[in-house]
């Protein structure tokens, strides 16, 4: 039985369990929606933003910086979930989200914006953590795919929407109107979440806990990706911590070990190592840090290329995004109809990951004299083949582990994405400026032939993905 029907507090009201799931669906719809258009409404908009603020050399740093902070958010929350139930994470997530986007729409220089978009992605972390893994909480895992992909689909429509309005209201309106959009989102979303999701009893106390855990993983993780965020030396305030790069690789591979030997000896860990001895649950994860890579680099770099190679407007490099989030949700939708039957993972995640690669590798291609519609007609062979994978890999994870972990599987999954966008965002951002005397357009290139390089090795290791039966309970 699911957490929500078994939930005493259901039975208890005049509200049948039908009712309470369909509410249920209506809140995890919600908490989606807010992230998905939060991060594809400010990422469409951040070239207006810097070219009106200035310090264009933290550009990838704000996309970095978000990055950075919802990796971090995302496994604790996840374990916070499956200790404290999702409603509550989910709000703490929404408050968060809309509190950073109303002081980003008050910023008066690119500094103040990557304060603010570092914590915008916490509250967004707790969001993504907990609304994946509540789909878990509803649904037994043979349901799992074919909600999976809708939910997904539902994600990837805002996705689709996002740029469009963001376009829009930057154009028309001006930009700083684009981040106080979270503020009537986020008050519709919080009701949705506090009459969709019922209250659940804690499974321990908030000193059970791993507190140590969580502050050592934070100290091991951010310098870990300041390693890769860092420019030349002396390029300015941000890139200047570039002379550090050694010691923040000493200190994350200490406070790594520290906390990998922490988590061995915790009654809650965040990360309970075990689950990595699974069959399937490693691959998934690797598999997924791989795509995470080729899949931000898209979203992170295209509306550069669309809007400064070939000068089309911020509207305009929204609508570039359309057929990717259409094939997106296509591949989605059969996706979730292949799993509800056969239970299958390796073969259409392979396949899948091909058709990505394919799609990059066209977007390397493509030159000055390009139009806008080659451009989509690249995005469009990505967004079907990492549409038929991503959900793929959030159920192969959740299958592979007992329901008391479906936060923490479900969260790993998507922090091993972030991460890898953390990481190769910066990477890619470092390729960018060393390639930048050879144009823009030359660049960027070597940027999009990068990420295909990265899914395509996640199609190689997703041939070991195996298959498991997709159990009939979720208990």
């Amino acid at each position: 039985m699911s957490e929500i029907a078994s939930d005493p507090s259901i039975a208890a009201n005049s509200i049948s369990p039908k009712r309470q799931r369909n509410l249920a669906f209506v809140a995890i719809l919600a908490a989606l929606l807010l992230t998905a258009l939060d991060q594809n409404v400010v990422g469409n908009v951040l070239p207006r933003v810097v070219r009106e603020l200035g310090q264009v050399h933290l550009y990838a740093w704000v996309i970095s910086g978000y990055l950075l902070t919802s990796t971090i958010a995302v496994p604790i929350a996840g374990k916070l979930g499956d200790l404290h139930g999702r409603r509550s994470i989910l709000l703490i997530g929404v408050a968060i989200l809309v509190l950073g986007g109303t002081m980003a729409a008050f910023a008066s220089s690119m500094s103040a914006i990557l304060a603010t978009r570092a914590l915008q992605g916490i509250g967004a972390g707790f969001l993504q953590a907990s609304a994946f893994a509540a789909i878990g909480d509803l649904l037994a895992p043979s349901e799992r795919g074919r909600y999976m992909g809708l939910f997904s689909a539902a994600f990837a429509f805002a996705a689709m929407i996002g740029p469009l309005i963001g376009g829009l209201i930057a154009d028309h309106a001006g930009w700083r109107w684009v981040f106080l959009l979270n503020l009537p989102l986020g008050i519709l979303a919080s009701v949705a979440i506090v009459r969709g999701l019922p209250a659940k009893p804690a499974r321990t106390t908030m000193g059970g806990f791993d507190w140590l855990g969580a502050v050592t993983f934070v100290f091991a993780i951010v310098p870990f990706l300041l390693v890769f965020s860092t420019g030349k030396p002396g390029s300015g305030s941000v890139n200047a911590l570039a002379s550090f790069r050694i010691p923040f690789a000493v200190l994350s591979l200490v406070m790594f070990t520290i906390f990998l030997f922490i988590e061995k000896r915790a009654p809650e860990p965040i990360v309970p190592l075990h689950l990595f001895r699974r069959p399937v649950f490693p691959v998934a994860i690797a598999v997924s840090f791989l795509s995470g890579g080729g899949l931000y680099a898209v979203l992170s770099f295209v509306p550069l290329y669309v809007q400064d190679v070939l000068g089309k407007t911020v509207t305009q490099a929204g609508m570039a995004f359309v057929p990717m989030m259409l094939t997106l949700v296509a591949g989605n939708i059969i996706a979730g109809h292949w799993l509800s039957r056969k239970g299958s993972y390796r073969i259409p995640s392979a396949l899948g990951l091909v058709v990505g690669m394919l799609g990059l590798l066209a977007l390397s291609r493509l030159e000055l004299a390009s139009t806008l519609g080659r451009v989509m007609a690249c995005l469009a062979f990505f967004g079907f083949g990492l549409g038929v994978t991503l959900p793929m890999l959030t159920i192969a994870a959740q299958n592979a582990v007992e329901h008391r972990h479906l936060g923490v599987a479900t969260s790993l999954s998507q922090f091993a994405r972030t991460l890898a966008g953390g990481v190769s965002v910066a990477s890619f951002g470092a390729i960018l400026a060393a390639r930048l005397e050879h144009g823009m357009a030359v660049a960027l290139s070597d940027v999009f032939m990068t990420a295909a390089v990265l899914i395509g090795l996640a199609a190689i290791v997703a041939i070991a993905l195996g298959d498991l039966p997709l159990r009939q309970s979720n208990e």
